[in-house]
This record gives structure tokens, C-alpha cells and sequence, in this order.
């Protein structure tokens, strides 16, 4: 799908910076805000943001001089989308306001335009309950400021389609951006997840009177955090040893702050009116000036870090995987979460004749022993997710099911294009029952299935029988 026109939905604090990102990109955009104040002072803002940028030498003037004649200003939102083959929603953190948007967006924007909102914490399937098109929504998480920081975290829900995902990844690499795939739909995402957790504790330690805020930020800035932009926390394990790791988390873990609830620490200063910079004081106090000036030396110093990033080969050119989600819907059986691997046969599977040697011996794992199924024939069936059309129900079926599963050498879960008999399914029922493992079992997923799926691909498997089947090409 080609992208031409982007739409943002919100000018404030995100969506001018991430209007400025597409338009500095060559596309054209229409942006819009309901506060007529907030709308007009959005081009004055990016220019401000673009002079910086050539000052930095992040941009050439004559690329930022073009920007502004490609984005066009608009109170409705109607007309803001109505060519829109892109659209960013950047409206105000409240679920309900986020939902409310969403819908009015789908009711004015073609068919074929692809939906993403810039939440930092809402989970796709809470937003996409607005929408009667989910497969054309999901998640673009810019972080502040947008046209600095490179990476744009790609969240698709359940229910997103393979070809607005790619589409995605692609347009955000077109634009310059580094686009990192969240392969789950969970709350936070991967960034605001690890702030997160960085933020509980630092705010635990205060708290408790370990440290002052001063030196929280200073030991946070000045140690590890330093070196954050040139190595990442689990590249730094790898360094260091996983068995380091290991010993320093198994005595360091029990003393680290638990809590599923925010400290009466901040619940008290938000109750004060300490909210920080806004309001004068949080954990430091903000005279007036003080905010603007941080902002703009954070700003000034994220842009120059950004181009010794470059300049190091710390921020190399990336070409996205090809990373495909494709969705089925069957029938749960045996229902449950889980992912794995995916083991292809596009014949019936003899469950007594593929596992007659496995069952008969102490052995770690199962090697398929029917020789008459070439596809499968001395493959390793253990742990994996085994993909066929049909299987061949017996009597015998359910003892095999249930001896593979007390032995632990059976596949994670069995996924069928057809309808399975109630023979076959009782066979794997019994071995549930009886065995006490659950072999995940989906059936009636489709011919279309069989001809996506290859061995190799990761498979999502949701309760309600969703199976997700992720193609990654190189």
C-alpha cells in the first residue's frame, strides 16, 4: 500500500513534532486540533524545531524549508482525514477521549486508511472497541520529542492485519524513524514498561530515605545510564555473564520495590499539588524559567548525541523485516495461551504410527517414526506447534496422546485446517484428562491456513481460538 497523505489528530505536545517527522519525510499532511490556540501556533513551533535541527546538522536548510508548505492546517476533523491514507490519533491520554476520536475518525476516513494511535500506555484491544475496522488499527508509540528520538515502537492488536503492520514498519523506516515491533498487545509496551520499572524503584528509594532525589538522578545519568545509548541492558548481561546475572539477581531481587500500587510518597505530593514543573514544585522546585530552560538544553543535547550516534555508526541505515502477522480464526478444543514453533504436514497425522518408536523408550524428545508422512518423517515433534490438515482417529489414539504428554515429549499444541472427528478430539481430550498436560488444540482454521503456515514460523495462540502466524523474512 502506497502512503501519500498522513493526518495527524492533535497539534499540541506529539502531534506538531510528529506532523513535522512526515512532512520533512516528502508527504503531505493535514493536521488538526480542536483548540483553535493550540492549531495556530503549530507551524510556528515547527519551524523552531526545524532551525534547530539545521543547526545541528541533523537537516539541510533546504530540506527544512519545504516542511512547511506540506503541512496543512484544519479545524474539522473530517476534512483533516478525508484523503488520509495514514492517520495518526495524538489526542490527549484518556482512554474514553481516545475512543471517542477513534470513532469519529472511522466514520469520516476511507476504507483503506490505516489507523495508529500514539498512546504510551493503552493496550490496543481497550481502543479498538471504538472500531468496526480493527485490522486497520494498532499502535505507534513516538517518544518525546518525536523528530529527535529515532525509535517509534510498532504495537498491532490480535486483530490487526499482516499488511498494515508491514505497511506501517516501512512508511516510519521511509521517514527516517527506527521502528521496533512489539510482538505482544500489553500495556506500557517495551519502553514505558522498563521507565517504569526504573521510576518505581527510584521513587521507592526516596521514599525510604536511601538517597535523595538529587542523587537518584545523578547516579541514574552519570553510571549506567550513560552508557545506555551505545549498549542495552541485555547486551550488557551478555558482557558481563549471564552467571554474574544470575548471582547478583538471586540476592538483590527479594530487596527491590514490589509494589502494584503507586507510593503514598507521590500520592501525597499529587494530593499537595506538587505535580512538578507545571505546578512549581514535585521533587524539586521549578521557579519560573527553569522548565523551558531543561527543556531546551535536554533538547540540545539529545540532538547532538543523536548525531554523534550517526557519526559512530551507532545509528547504521536499517531495512525492516519483513515481518507478516497473519490471522485465523478456528475452534478451541483444548483451549489456552501460548507461542511456538510451527511443524508442517499436509497429510493426515497417525498419532500411534508417528510416536510407536517415542513411547516405547526413555527418550528426551519425540522423533516422528511413520515413514509413509515424508513431511514429518524423522522430524523432532517435541515442543512444537504441529500444523496439518487432519488426523487419523483410533481407539488407540487417546492412550498414545496421554503416554507422549506424562512423558513431556509432546507437541505444544495441535492445529487443524478441518474439522476433527470426536474420535480424534476425544484422544486428545483423554490425554488432557488423564495425563494432566494440556496439549493445545485448535481445529477448523481454514484451508488458507495450511497454505500460510511453513515450518519455522512463530505461532501465537489465543484462548479463543486466534492462532497468529508471524512470517519473518530476511
Amino acid at each position: 500500500m502506497r502512503i501519500e497523505h498522513v493526518a495527524v489528530i492533535g497539534a499540541g505536545t506529539m502531534g506538531h513534532g510528529i506532523a513535522q517527522v512526515f512532512a520533512l519525510g516528502g508527504l503531505q499532511v493535514a493536521l488538526t486540533d480542536s483548540d483553535a490556540e493550540v492549531l495556530g501556533k503549530a507551524i510556528q513551533r515547527i519551524q523552531a524545531n526545524l532551525e534547530t535541527c539545521v543547526e545541528y546538522g541533523l537537516i539541510a536548510e533546504e530540506q527544512a524549508a519545504a516542511v512547511p508548505a506540506r503541512i496543512a492546517l484544519t479545524s474539522n476533523l473530517a476534512d483533516a482525514v478525508a484523503q488520509a491514507d495514514f492517520i495518526v490519533e495524538a489526542v490527549f491520554e484518556n482512554l474514553a477521549v481516545k475512543r471517542e476520536v477513534l470513532r469519529q475518525l472511522e466514520e469520516c476516513c476511507p476504507a483503506h486508511a490505516i489507523i495508529a494511535s500514539t498512546t504510551s500506555s493503552f493496550r490496543v484491544r481497550d481502543m479498538a472497541v471504538a472500531l468496526s475496522r480493527p485490522e486497520r488499527f494498532l499502535v505507534t508509540h513516538f517518544w518525546n520529542p518525536p523528530y529527535v528520538i529515532p525509535v517509534v515502537e510498532v504495537m498491532p492488536g490480535d486483530r490487526t492485519s499482516a499488511e498494515a503492520v508491514q505497511t506501517t514498519m516501512t512508511l516510519l523506516e521511509d521517514v527516517g524513524k527506527y521502528p521496533a515491533l512489539v510482538r505482544k498487545d500489553v500495556a506500557g509496551f517495551v519502553g514505558n514498561r522498563l521507565q517504569h520499572a526504573l521510576r518505581r524503584e527510584a521513587i521507592a528509594i526516596v521514599a525510604e530515605g536511601i538517597a535523595s532525589p538529587e542523587d537518584v538522578d545523578l547516579i541514574a545519568r552519570l553510571s549506567f545510564g550513560l552508557r545506555l545509548p551505545v549498549l542495552g541492558p541485555l547486551e550488557t548481561v551478555d558482557l558481563g555473564g549471564l552467571d554474574l546475572t544470575l548471582a547478583i539477581q538471586t540476592y538483590l531481587l527479594p530487596e527491590l520495590d514490589r509494589s502494584t500500587e503507586p507510593k503514598p510518597l507521590i500520592r501525597d505530593k499529587v494530593a499537595r499539588g506538587e505535580l512538578g514543573a507545571k505546578a512549581g514544585r514535585g521533587f524539586y522546585d521549578w521557579p519560573p524559567g527553569r522548565a523551558a530552560e531543561v527543556i531546551r538544553r535536554r533538547d540540545e543535547a539529545l540532538l547532538e548525541m543523536v548525531q554523534w550516534l550517526r557519526s559512530r555508526g551507532f545509528l547504521q541505515t536499517r531495512r525492516v523485516s519483513k515481518t507478516l502477522r497473519v490471522s485465523f480464526q478456528g475452534r478451541a478444543i483444548l483451549p489456552g495461551n501460548l507461542e511456538g514453533e510451527a511443524l508442517v504436514t499436509h497429510m493426515g497425522f497417525n498419532a500411534y504410527a508417528s510416536f510407536s518408536t517415542s513411547i516405547h523408550a526413555p527418550v528426551e524428545s519425540a522423533q516422528c517414526a511413520d515413514s509413509s508422512n515424508p513431511e514429518l518423517y524423522e522430524k523432532n515433534l517435541t515442543d512444537k506447534i504441529l500444523c496439518l490438515p487432519q488426523t487419523t482417529g483410533s481407539t488407540s489414539a487417546g492412550a498414545v496422546w496421554q503416554r507422549v504428554a506424562q512423558m513431556g515429549i509432546a507437541p505444544k499444541a495441535v492445529l487443524f485446517s478441518q474439522r476433527i472427528d470426536s474420535l480424534a478430539a476425544g484422544g486428545l481430550i483423554v490425554a488432557d484428562v488423564w495425563a494432566g498436560k494440556r496439549i493445545v488444540t485448535v481445529d477448523q482454521l481454514g484451508d488458507e491456513f495450511l497454505e500460510t503456515v511453513r515450518d519455522g514460523d512463530r505461532i501465537v495462540i489465543r484462548e479463543d481460538g486466534t492462532v497468529i502466524v508471524e512470517k519473518g523474512e530476511a
